[in-house]
């Protein structure tokens, strides 16, 4: 008798271990293995806050060794008042192999680093100085090669600035990647990283080293960059400034036009660009790219900017 009571037992714990749970429902979905039911209340989440979070839940937490977050954790993150979920991936460039990720994306969409991240170059204003680290003066150079009527010609020349020089803009003014517990200059910008040869034809460059501006590192993703730029020369005259985001290695170039008004003093103008974050601008493990140099040239003689500002906006990948 007690076996048979016990066979009967294990038959009944087998059918509730694979039956439904239905909460506030006795009929859950045949398609879920769980349901819960109201048309009058929510579910509330495990509230956590950033601090919490990468303390406690990251890699680098204090749970047991051996332990290991799961894809799929979800929690609401009270900090950034957004709804998370850990992605365990090797295919950001980061580590721990992995990263908390918004809950907000379009339909058949891929996650990306949403986010902002601002360098402040410092520009001295009401009188910005030559010392300054965006301080450019845009000049017209030697002869035009093949050309018969002579004359100086406008070169470009790119943001070419020292470590230490950059600031970030700190939260909230900013939001961070969410790949980036911690973000750091370098995280978006890359000292010396490209040599920008120097030519003598029209168009050509100053040579020299340039620096790099990096995408995020997720294939496909689209980034909208804001470049703040001063003009403090006096001048009688209007003048256009020519500024492009350009891909030594590949060739790509964004370009944009901004016009200064004349004796406009310390006016301010916004040139925005987009990129598209592929192999052939990402770094390695995900591309063979290094990124893209600013560069700027005058419309008319010799002129001289100040950059004070380059933000990157992150938008999800579709």
């Amino acid at each position: 008798m007690k076996k048979i009571t016990l066979f009967i037992l294990a038959i009944f714990s087998v059918g509730l271990i694979q039956a439904q749970v239905g909460v506030n429902t006795t009929t859950p979905n045949v398609e879920t293995i769980m349901e819960i039911f109201s048309d009058t209340a929510g579910v509330l989440l495990p509230r956590v806050t950033t601090a919490n979070r990468d303390a406690e839940m990251s890699p680098n937490g204090v749970k047991p060794t051996g332990s290991q977050l799961q894809t799929g954790t979800l929690i609401f993150n009270t900090t950034s008042k957004s709804f998370q979920f850990w992605e365990d991936t090797n295919t950001v460039s980061v580590a721990p192999a992995g990263r908390w990720s918004n809950l907000a994306v379009a339909a058949g969409g891929t996650q990306g680093n949403d986010g902002v991240v601002k360098a402040n170059l410092s520009v001295t204003l009401p009188t910005p100085a030559t010392t300054d680290p965006g301080y450019i003066l845009l000049q017209q150079v030697g002869s035009n090669v093949g050309n018969s009527g002579g004359g100086n010609v406008a070169k470009w020349y790119t943001l070419d600035v020292d470590p230490g020089e950059f600031t970030l803009s700190a939260p909230p003014t900013t939001s961070w990647p969410e790949n980036e517990p911690n973000p750091v200059i370098t995280s978006f910008w890359r000292d010396n990283a490209f040599v920008v040869p120097s030519t003598a034809g029209s168009g050509g460059l100053i040579g020299g080293n340039g620096d790099s501006f990096r995408e995020n590192s997720v294939p496909g993703q689209i980034h909208v960059w804001r470049i703040n730029i001063y003009n403090s020369s006096g001048s009688s005259s209007s003048t256009a400034i020519s500024l492009r985001l350009r891909n030594p290695l590949s060739g790509f170039t964004t370009s944009a036009v901004t016009l200064f008004s004349p004796s406009a003093g310390t006016e301010l103008q916004t040139a925005i660009f987009y990129t598209i974050a592929d192999g052939a601008s990402l770094p390695a493990p995900n591309g063979t790219g290094n990124g893209y140099v600013l560069e700027f040239r005058s419309g008319s003689g010799n002129y001289a900017i100040w950059v004070e500002s380059v933000t990157r906006v992150s938008l999800f990948k579709d």
